[in-house]
């Protein structure tokens, strides 16, 4: 994935639009490379992504999904570039390899419960929040489950009970899914969700043909969204490594391991992609 972000970065055919610090390729490359020392690049990647947002300079702890969110944004307008690079008398229209690997479409359909009047909504989506449940697929069977909402309605021309159903209309190549961990009490504060979660290593989406591939996860050790310790399993070269910091090393029997309950971010791939 990393090599053909920075492929992209690379291509001399087009015309990049960088609106941030044209380090970021660079030091992205080096970490990849593995041809410098870890610490120091992951140290310069992170003040370059502290140019665009703040959020990657705070001393405090934060939130590993909303750093994921913010980081996609970033690399996608990192790689944004013009398709019609070479016409200059023609609107810009631009593409991102991020958002070609990351981004999928979700159609949300709405019946109003009072007049029966149906609207569709397309949105674009680079994350999927599931329910913990007992395993990853039942949580994504559960976004396809038809629920009730309240919004405004414009052919009654109030605010009314609508069905609610959301439905997959794109699957994106790489597919993030955050499992609904945190949820926020009257007070405003929020409470942790233990409940142990099968991370299977193989998913379907409903109505997709295509599956997807278990290659990461994110586990998330404590009790608030600002407290605890943040680890990671990655699979590379049909291997799993658990990351701790600076610890790395080979994990052995790894399947004791996809029974979790502190895993908050995983990472699928389509299983027909290169």
């Amino acid at each position: 994935i990393l090599q053909c972000l920075l492929a992209c970065c690379q291509t001399e055919n087009y015309i990049r639009e960088f609106t941030l610090s044209s380090n970021l390729p660079r030091l992205l490359e080096e970490l990849y490379s593995r041809n410098s020392a870890r610490p120091h690049i992951i140290k310069e990647v992170r003040e370059s992504l502290g140019t665009c947002d703040l959020f990657f300079l705070s001393s405090e702890q934060q939130d590993a999904h909303e750093a994921l969110t913010k980081l996609l944004c970033i690399l996608e307008e990192c790689t944004k570039v013009n398709l019609f690079y070479d016409q200059l008398d023609i609107t810009p229209v631009y593409s991102s390899v991020v958002h070609q690997y990351f981004y999928g479409t979700m159609k949300h359909t709405y019946e109003c419960i009072q007049c029966h009047q149906t609207t569709v909504a397309i949105e674009e989506f680079n994350s999927l929040s599931v329910e913990a449940m007992a395993n990853v697929s039942s949580g994504i069977e559960g976004l396809s489950k038809p629920s009730i909402t309240v919004k405004s309605c414009s052919t009654c021309n109030t605010i009314t009970s609508h069905t609610f159903l959301a439905n997959i209309f794109h699957q994106p190549k790489i597919m993030v899914i955050c499992i609904n961990r945190f949820h926020q009490l009257q007070n405003g504060s929020y409470v942790k969700d233990d409940t142990l979660v099968f991370c299977d290593p193989i998913i379907a989406l409903p109505g997709v043909a295509s599956t997807s591939k278990l290659v990461g996860t994110v586990m998330h050790k404590g009790r608030t969204l600002t407290s605890g310790h943040y680890t990671a399993m990655v699979k590379a070269n049909n291997m799993w490594y658990s990351c701790n910091d600076i610890d790395v090393h080979m994990m052995q029997n790894v399947e004791r391991h996809l029974h979790s309950r502190e895993v908050y971010l995983l990472f699928y791939v389509q299983e027909n992609l290169d």
